[in-house]
Protein backbone atom coordinates (compact mmCIF):
# COMPACT_ATOMS: atom_id res chain seq x y z
CA UNK A 1 0.00 0.00 0.00
CA UNK A 2 1.46 2.95 -0.89
CA UNK A 3 1.59 6.51 1.16
CA UNK A 4 -0.08 9.44 0.75
CA UNK A 5 1.43 12.02 -1.04
CA UNK A 6 0.22 14.60 1.60
CA UNK A 7 2.08 12.10 4.66
CA UNK A 8 4.96 11.76 2.57
CA UNK A 9 5.55 15.26 2.13
CA UNK A 10 5.05 15.59 5.58
CA UNK A 11 7.83 12.85 5.99
CA UNK A 12 10.45 14.80 4.33
CA UNK A 13 9.56 18.31 5.71
CA UNK A 14 9.27 16.59 8.87
CA UNK A 15 12.74 15.14 8.26
CA UNK A 16 15.00 18.06 6.87
CA UNK A 17 14.20 20.90 9.08
CA UNK A 18 16.37 19.52 11.79
CA UNK A 19 19.63 20.90 11.73
CA UNK A 20 22.73 19.64 12.88
CA UNK A 21 25.29 19.10 13.09
CA UNK A 22 22.67 18.30 11.34
CA UNK A 23 19.65 17.46 11.40
CA UNK A 24 16.32 17.14 9.23
CA UNK A 25 12.90 17.95 10.47
CA UNK A 26 10.08 19.29 12.59
CA UNK A 27 8.18 19.75 15.52
CA UNK A 28 6.24 22.39 17.67
CA UNK A 29 4.81 23.77 20.17
CA UNK A 30 1.67 24.98 21.54
CA UNK A 31 3.23 28.16 22.77
CA UNK A 32 2.44 31.49 25.23
CA UNK A 33 5.95 32.80 24.86
CA UNK A 34 6.18 36.25 26.42
CA UNK A 35 2.16 36.81 25.44
CA UNK A 36 3.19 35.80 21.85
CA UNK A 37 1.15 36.39 18.95
CA UNK A 38 -0.99 32.77 18.57
CA UNK A 39 0.35 32.78 14.83
CA UNK A 40 4.08 31.82 15.88
CA UNK A 41 4.75 28.68 16.64
CA UNK A 42 8.35 27.54 18.01
CA UNK A 43 9.92 23.98 18.52
CA UNK A 44 13.46 22.64 19.13
CA UNK A 45 15.58 21.16 16.76
CA UNK A 46 17.93 19.22 18.09
CA UNK A 47 21.29 17.40 16.77
CA UNK A 48 22.79 14.91 19.39
CA UNK A 49 26.30 13.56 19.58
CA UNK A 50 25.62 9.90 19.92
CA UNK A 51 27.26 7.16 18.08
CA UNK A 52 24.32 4.86 18.64
CA UNK A 53 20.96 4.57 16.70
CA UNK A 54 19.64 6.88 19.58
CA UNK A 55 19.04 10.24 19.04
CA UNK A 56 17.65 10.60 22.49
CA UNK A 57 20.79 9.91 23.76
CA UNK A 58 24.11 11.82 24.46
CA UNK A 59 24.96 15.26 24.50
CA UNK A 60 22.81 17.71 22.57
CA UNK A 61 25.80 19.09 20.19
CA UNK A 62 22.75 21.24 17.91
CA UNK A 63 20.30 23.35 19.44
CA UNK A 64 18.42 25.43 17.34
CA UNK A 65 14.71 26.88 18.16
CA UNK A 66 12.91 27.23 15.11
CA UNK A 67 9.96 29.28 14.79
CA UNK A 68 7.02 29.02 12.08
CA UNK A 69 4.61 32.09 11.59
CA UNK A 70 1.75 29.71 10.13
CA UNK A 71 0.22 33.38 8.79
CA UNK A 72 3.11 34.41 6.66
CA UNK A 73 4.74 31.38 5.84
CA UNK A 74 7.91 32.78 7.93
CA UNK A 75 10.75 30.61 9.72
CA UNK A 76 13.54 31.51 11.65
CA UNK A 77 16.18 29.83 13.04
CA UNK A 78 18.01 30.99 16.42
CA UNK A 79 20.82 28.76 17.38
CA UNK A 80 22.14 28.25 20.68
CA UNK A 81 25.94 27.73 21.80
CA UNK A 82 26.30 24.24 23.14
CA UNK A 83 28.86 25.93 26.03
CA UNK A 84 26.85 28.37 27.56
CA UNK A 85 27.32 28.35 31.25
CA UNK A 86 23.58 27.15 32.69
CA UNK A 87 21.57 26.24 35.83
CA UNK A 88 20.32 22.69 34.51
CA UNK A 89 16.59 22.12 35.45
CA UNK A 90 15.80 20.28 38.55
CA UNK A 91 17.47 20.11 42.04
CA UNK A 92 20.18 17.12 41.08
CA UNK A 93 22.33 18.63 38.36
CA UNK A 94 23.01 22.06 39.19
CA UNK A 95 25.65 24.15 36.62
CA UNK A 96 26.98 22.58 34.06
CA UNK A 97 27.06 23.27 29.86
CA UNK A 98 23.77 23.59 28.10
CA UNK A 99 24.31 20.63 26.49
CA UNK A 100 25.01 18.33 29.13
CA UNK A 101 20.93 18.42 30.10
CA UNK A 102 20.57 16.07 27.11
CA UNK A 103 22.98 13.75 28.33
CA UNK A 104 21.72 14.03 31.82
CA UNK A 105 17.70 13.58 31.11
CA UNK A 106 17.32 13.67 27.02
CA UNK A 107 15.06 15.83 25.07
CA UNK A 108 12.51 16.90 27.92
CA UNK A 109 15.40 17.92 30.64
CA UNK A 110 17.12 20.04 27.65
CA UNK A 111 13.11 21.34 27.21
CA UNK A 112 12.61 22.43 30.70
CA UNK A 113 16.81 23.45 31.20
CA UNK A 114 15.62 26.07 27.88
CA UNK A 115 12.25 27.37 29.26
CA UNK A 116 13.68 28.17 32.35
CA UNK A 117 16.60 30.04 31.29
CA UNK A 118 14.83 32.00 28.65
CA UNK A 119 10.93 32.58 30.16
CA UNK A 120 9.89 30.03 27.13
CA UNK A 121 7.05 27.73 27.21
CA UNK A 122 8.84 24.55 24.27
CA UNK A 123 7.00 21.64 24.74
CA UNK A 124 7.47 19.81 21.30
CA UNK A 125 11.20 18.66 19.78
CA UNK A 126 12.66 16.64 16.95
CA UNK A 127 16.06 14.78 17.68
CA UNK A 128 18.44 12.87 15.24
CA UNK A 129 22.04 11.94 15.63
CA UNK A 130 25.13 12.06 13.71
CA UNK A 131 25.06 9.07 12.03
CA UNK A 132 20.95 9.63 11.23
CA UNK A 133 22.81 12.94 9.58
CA UNK A 134 25.31 10.72 7.86
CA UNK A 135 22.39 8.32 6.15
CA UNK A 136 19.94 11.44 5.08
CA UNK A 137 22.77 13.45 3.29
CA UNK A 138 23.63 9.96 1.17
CA UNK A 139 19.60 9.18 0.99
CA UNK A 140 19.97 12.56 -0.98
CA UNK A 141 22.98 11.45 -3.30
CA UNK A 142 25.01 14.33 -1.33
CA UNK A 143 24.38 17.76 -0.78
CA UNK A 144 26.03 21.16 -2.53
CA UNK A 145 27.60 23.64 -0.25
CA UNK A 146 29.77 26.47 -0.87
CA UNK A 147 32.56 26.32 1.64
CA UNK A 148 36.01 28.54 1.93
CA UNK A 149 39.20 27.52 1.28
CA UNK A 150 40.35 26.88 4.86
CA UNK A 151 36.60 24.82 5.10
CA UNK A 152 37.91 22.48 2.63
CA UNK A 153 40.93 21.71 4.02
CA UNK A 154 39.52 20.74 7.37
CA UNK A 155 36.93 18.39 5.43
CA UNK A 156 40.21 16.61 3.84
CA UNK A 157 41.65 16.05 6.47
CA UNK A 158 39.45 15.47 9.37
CA UNK A 159 37.01 13.22 7.60
CA UNK A 160 39.45 10.50 8.39
CA UNK A 161 39.83 11.03 11.67
CA UNK A 162 36.44 9.59 12.54
CA UNK A 163 36.12 7.62 9.43
CA UNK A 164 39.65 6.13 8.42
CA UNK A 165 38.54 3.93 5.82
CA UNK A 166 35.64 6.99 4.20
CA UNK A 167 36.04 6.56 0.57
CA UNK A 168 36.13 10.50 -0.60
CA UNK A 169 36.65 13.38 -3.14
CA UNK A 170 38.75 16.10 -2.03
CA UNK A 171 36.83 19.02 -2.22
CA UNK A 172 37.95 22.61 -3.03
CA UNK A 173 36.94 26.14 -2.12
CA UNK A 174 33.17 27.31 -4.13
CA UNK A 175 30.41 25.05 -4.50
CA UNK A 176 31.49 21.60 -3.16
CA UNK A 177 29.48 18.35 -3.21
CA UNK A 178 29.72 16.61 0.13
CA UNK A 179 28.99 13.15 0.89
CA UNK A 180 27.21 12.30 4.13
CA UNK A 181 30.57 12.22 6.44
CA UNK A 182 31.96 14.91 4.77
CA UNK A 183 28.75 16.86 5.38
CA UNK A 184 28.74 15.65 9.13
CA UNK A 185 32.39 16.80 9.29
CA UNK A 186 31.23 20.34 8.08
CA UNK A 187 29.02 20.81 10.54
CA UNK A 188 31.33 18.94 13.53
CA UNK A 189 34.08 21.30 12.93
CA UNK A 190 35.37 24.29 15.58
CA UNK A 191 39.19 24.19 14.29
CA UNK A 192 38.44 26.73 12.07
CA UNK A 193 36.81 29.69 14.84
CA UNK A 194 34.46 28.49 17.35
CA UNK A 195 31.07 27.60 18.62
CA UNK A 196 29.16 30.61 17.12
CA UNK A 197 31.52 29.59 13.99
CA UNK A 198 29.73 25.67 14.32
CA UNK A 199 26.71 26.67 14.42
CA UNK A 200 26.59 29.03 11.30
CA UNK A 201 27.92 26.15 9.33
CA UNK A 202 24.70 23.86 10.84
CA UNK A 203 22.47 25.80 9.35
CA UNK A 204 24.32 26.55 5.95
CA UNK A 205 24.33 22.72 5.25
CA UNK A 206 20.30 22.95 6.14
CA UNK A 207 20.04 25.46 3.88
CA UNK A 208 21.52 22.95 1.82
CA UNK A 209 19.88 20.25 2.54
CA UNK A 210 16.68 22.09 1.58
CA UNK A 211 17.74 23.34 -1.67
CA UNK A 212 18.85 19.65 -2.48
CA UNK A 213 14.94 18.01 -1.81
CA UNK A 214 13.33 21.00 -3.71
CA UNK A 215 15.21 19.16 -6.74
CA UNK A 216 14.57 15.84 -5.74
CA UNK A 217 12.22 13.21 -7.32
CA UNK A 218 8.82 12.28 -5.66
CA UNK A 219 10.60 8.85 -6.02
CA UNK A 220 13.83 10.04 -3.62
CA UNK A 221 11.48 12.32 -1.63
CA UNK A 222 10.23 9.26 -0.52
CA UNK A 223 13.38 7.17 -0.23
CA UNK A 224 14.84 10.16 1.48
CA UNK A 225 11.86 10.74 4.23
CA UNK A 226 11.80 7.24 5.27
CA UNK A 227 15.97 7.15 6.04
CA UNK A 228 15.20 10.43 7.98
CA UNK A 229 12.47 8.82 10.26
CA UNK A 230 14.48 5.83 10.75
CA UNK A 231 17.17 8.36 12.50
CA UNK A 232 14.84 11.27 14.01
CA UNK A 233 12.99 11.13 17.40
CA UNK A 234 9.95 13.17 18.35
CA UNK A 235 6.99 13.96 20.59
CA UNK A 236 5.00 15.81 17.90
CA UNK A 237 1.33 15.37 16.78
CA UNK A 238 0.20 14.20 13.12
CA UNK A 239 -1.86 16.66 13.12
CA UNK A 240 0.35 19.42 13.94
CA UNK A 241 3.14 18.29 11.75
CA UNK A 242 0.10 18.28 8.71
CA UNK A 243 -0.54 22.09 9.30
CA UNK A 244 3.30 23.29 9.80
CA UNK A 245 4.00 20.79 6.80
CA UNK A 246 1.04 22.84 4.44
CA UNK A 247 2.67 25.92 5.32
CA UNK A 248 5.95 25.29 4.48
CA UNK A 249 5.40 23.99 1.68
CA UNK A 250 3.21 27.10 0.07
CA UNK A 251 5.78 29.36 1.84
CA UNK A 252 8.32 27.70 -0.66
CA UNK A 253 10.63 26.97 2.52
CA UNK A 254 13.11 30.22 1.14
CA UNK A 255 14.93 32.94 3.06
CA UNK A 256 14.54 31.76 7.04
CA UNK A 257 16.24 34.64 8.68
CA UNK A 258 19.12 33.30 11.73
CA UNK A 259 20.32 34.30 14.67
CA UNK A 260 23.22 32.72 17.18
CA UNK A 261 22.68 33.63 20.72
CA UNK A 262 24.25 34.51 22.88
CA UNK A 263 25.22 37.00 19.95
CA UNK A 264 28.67 39.09 19.57
CA UNK A 265 29.54 41.11 21.97
CA UNK A 266 27.33 39.68 24.51
CA UNK A 267 29.21 36.80 26.09
CA UNK A 268 32.31 35.85 28.01
CA UNK A 269 34.56 33.12 27.27
CA UNK A 270 35.63 31.31 30.82
CA UNK A 271 36.67 28.06 32.55
CA UNK A 272 33.99 26.40 34.74
CA UNK A 273 35.13 22.98 36.55
CA UNK A 274 38.02 22.78 34.09
CA UNK A 275 36.54 23.30 30.72
CA UNK A 276 35.81 26.13 28.66
CA UNK A 277 32.25 27.78 28.89
CA UNK A 278 30.42 30.81 27.82
CA UNK A 279 29.10 32.95 30.01
CA UNK A 280 26.37 35.49 29.38
CA UNK A 281 23.14 37.26 30.71
CA UNK A 282 20.10 35.27 30.49
CA UNK A 283 17.78 37.83 30.63
CA UNK A 284 19.54 40.01 27.35
CA UNK A 285 19.41 36.46 25.35
CA UNK A 286 15.86 35.96 26.02
CA UNK A 287 14.85 39.86 25.13
CA UNK A 288 17.23 39.41 22.27
CA UNK A 289 15.59 36.14 21.10
CA UNK A 290 11.94 37.50 21.56
CA UNK A 291 12.76 40.81 19.28
CA UNK A 292 14.22 38.31 16.74
CA UNK A 293 11.16 35.95 16.46
CA UNK A 294 8.51 39.06 17.46
CA UNK A 295 10.26 42.04 16.17
CA UNK A 296 8.61 43.83 18.88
Amino acid sequence: MKPKKSRKWLLVLLAILVLIAGLAVYATTRMGFFGAPDQWQNFLLIGTDTRADEADAGRSDTMIICSVNLGRGEVKLASLARDMWVDIAGEEYGENKLNAAHRYGGPQLLLDTLNEMLGLELEEYVSINFYGLIDIVDALGGVDVEISKSEAGVINKDVYNDFPHAQVTKVQGGVAHLNGVQALTFARTRRLDNDFGRTQRQRRLLSALLAEVKKSSPGELYSFARTCMEHTSTNIGFDRMLELGGTLLRSGLDGFEELSLPSKGNYRNVTRKGSSAIAFDAEQVAEELRVFIYGE
